[in-house]
């Protein structure tokens, strides 16, 4: 008897519980930058980002994000008796979990936004003079805080471009860190 008064108790709570869609947003962004000094001295850096957002609410959002970047760098080395030529090559991959506060409404046109969250970051980086055996640095996988500010211009109910800029503190060793930025820009698809 007493399991069924808890059954009808919890069947009664359920059905009188409004329901609310979920709603899920889907994000890419590309970024690429090369800066050439001259033709042996330059340096190119790109970045492909994925991310997911479910919405908690109407301003409230949680991201899961994942970046793989690639930075190239060339230079000419002098020294008393030749000229070398330095390419350094690193690989970064990012999966970052934020926090997504909208300044205005979830249908609005435009849709500023603030997030803040940490990152879990990967590198590998290797250094090669001439055509010498390249040398591989490999730093320990690192946490570290991120923060972003941006923007999403929504195109259409499902569509809508984002840009940002995000902020991740991330660690050199393990008593100092440097601030990496980076800009992005993408499309959105809401489910």
């Amino acid at each position: 008897m007493v399991i069924k008064k808890l059954i009808i108790i919890l069947l009664v709570t359920i059905i009188s519980i409004p329901s609310y869609s979920i709603v899920t947003e889907v994000s890419l962004s590309y970024n690429y930058l090369k800066r050439t000094f001259d033709e042996l001295n330059w340096f190119a850096n790109q970045s492909t980002s994925a991310g997911v957002s479910i919405y908690l609410g109407e301003r409230i959002a949680l991201e899961l994000g994942y970046t793989n970047g690639l930075y190239v760098k060339k230079e000419r080395e002098n020294s008393l008796s030749e000229t070398a030529q330095r390419t350094t090559t690193q690989h970064t991959t990012s999966a970052d979990l934020s926090a997504i506060f909208l300044f205005s409404e979830r249908k609005a046109q435009v849709q500023p936004y603030a997030k803040c969250g940490v990152s879990h970051i990967q590198r590998r980086q290797e250094v090669q003079s001439d055509n010498d055996i390249p040398l591989s640095v490999n730093p320990p996988d690192a946490y570290a805080p991120s923060a972003g500010v941006g923007v999403k211009f929504l195109l259409s109910e499902q569509f809508s471009f984002r840009a940002g800029l995000d902020a991740v503190q991330t660690p050199i060793d393990e008593s100092s860190s440097v601030t990496d930025l980076s800009g992005r820009a993408g499309i959105s698809i809401i489910f």
